[in-house]
């Protein structure tokens, strides 16, 4: 069961995420691509890729932060 509430907490993250970024997290945390493979992949440069992955972590983060915030305040 706890299993089952990790997978959607982080679906919940992810979500709130803008696709672009959201996609390549997901290319580099969980796939585990190589960046160049994932810059690649979408078509951007490596220097772009890194930045959305940068961007990324922060959505997730903030995301996070704002989850626990809600929790507290029940």
């Amino acid at each position: 069961m706890l299993g089952r509430e990790r997978v959607d907490l982080l679906s919940a993250l992810l979500g709130t995420m803008e696709p672009e970024r959201r996609a390549l997290v997901m290319a580099f945390e969980l796939d585990k691509l190589p960046m160049t493979d994932a810059a690649a992949l979408f078509g951007i440069s490596l220097n772009t890729a890194w930045n959305r992955l940068r961007l990324g972590r922060e959505d997730l983060r903030a995301a996070w932060r704002k989850i626990g915030t809600k929790g507290r305040k029940s």
